[in-house]
């Protein structure tokens, strides 16, 4: 997280704390690589979490910058880079076993299947599709179409240098 001494003095910082999506955790890796290599940030903090833990932490201040597909408020930010669209590689080659992110089964009305696996964890969510078989869906590769946006978003308070330079390191990104 940032500093309030730093954002005080108006100075580059040297904290920064990202929050991701697992399925958006290698390109948050690589600009998480980039930043370091390219600003005043000595320390990052890189988070892996659910949609909606990003939301609560962004909305509470609790991280800077954040991967995500979809922006957590009402009101329009300011920083806001889309680089792509994501959509969903969807299993059905076994309907013994329902594979859910939590996310996904609580807004399950039915059950599909006779036995249901669910994990935070795309990475155990994927594995188990492939080696098991079951229905469930993960997140594909991000593209110029998909189902949802890819986004990096930033808080106000992240300095316009900082976001400046981070623009440029998406770019790398961008599909759109």
């Amino acid at each position: 997280m940032h500093s309030v001494d730093e954002l005080r003095e108006n100075t580059q910082p040297t904290r920064l704390h990202i929050g991701t999506l697992e399925g958006l955790s290698d390109i948050a890796m690589e600009s998480a690589h980039r930043v370091l290599q390219t600003t005043s940030v000595e320390f990052l903090q890189l988070d892996v979490l659910e949609l909606a833990e990003i939301e609560t932490q962004f909305l509470s201040g609790g991280i800077d910058l954040a991967f995500t597909s979809r922006v957590p408020s009402h009101r329009k930010l300011e920083k806001v880079i889309e680089l792509g669209k994501q959509s969903f590689d969807k299993y059905r080659n076994h309907w013994d076993y329902g594979v859910f992110s939590p996310f996904e089964y609580a807004k399950q009305n039915l059950e599909l299947s006779k036995k249901t696996i669910v994990s935070n964890s795309l990475n155990i969510r994927r594995q188990w599709l492939e080696t098991h078989g079951g229905v469930g869906q993960v997140p594909g590769a991000i593209g110029k179409k998909g189902e949802l946006p890819v986004l990096v978003i930033a808080n106000d308070w992240v300095q316009d240098s900082l976001w400046n330079q981070f623009q440029e390191t998406a770019k790398a990104f961008q599909v759109v």
